[in-house]
């Protein structure tokens, strides 16, 4: 996600749209390569690094699966931004790096907020490159519950799935909760006013 909101801070404060096009096909060219030619490649520059198996060279490997999405969406919010607001900030004296954290990331939040979970969502379901990369003792999820459907039909696969679906629908019903709670408070506040 950092990497993400970095690169659309530079390609939204470029001039030339050559460049800004260049580096956007750079930065989303991992999403266009099919995931098995895209693990073979990663696999390959890791081998001679020395990092398959190692949990370094997995997580490289993650971040170039995720950081596109995250790119994607970030640049996206941060093209429909209002530069006048951090410019505003500017000449009242922030910096800015500051006016960037404390105006622009601030207006985006939502956005910021909702790359991370794709990028987090993407990187934890994917198989290819994990199946791949990762020959030591230790397995992420993905794998693991590879690993037990190859082997037949295991009541732990099942088991996983019906506690992510719990998880989700809480974290739903949670944010429902808070929502109302919240709009009732702003409803308080405006009544006494």
């Amino acid at each position: 996600m950092v990497i993400g909101l970095v690169l659309a801070r530079v390609t939204s404060r470029m001039a030339s749209t050559t460049w800004k096009a260049v580096i956007s096909g750079l930065a989303l060219a991992p999403i266009i390569a099919p995931a098995i030619l895209l693990a073979i490649g990663i696999f390959d520059v890791e081998l001679k690094l020395k990092l398959t198996g190692t949990t370094i060279g997995l997580i490289l490997a993650h971040t170039v699966i995720a950081a596109p999405l995250a790119y994607a969406l970030i640049a996206a919010a941060m093209a429909g931004a209002n530069r006048g607001v951090e410019e505003a900030a500017w000449t009242l004296g922030v910096s800015r790096t500051r006016a960037f954290w404390s105006v622009v990331v601030r207006g985006i939040m939502p956005s910021v907020v909702g790359a991370f979970a794709i990028a987090f969502v993407t990187s934890w379901d994917e198989v290819v490159l994990a199946l791949f990369l990762q020959t030591g003792p230790t397995k992420t999820l993905p794998v693991t519950i590879y690993k037990y459907l190859e082997s037949g039909v295991v009541p732990t696969v099942p088991a996983v799935a019906s506690l992510l679906i719990i998880s989700v629908v809480a974290i739903v019903a949670l944010r429902g909760v808070v929502g109302s709670i919240c709009a009732r408070r702003r409803l308080v506040v405006r009544e006494k006013t």
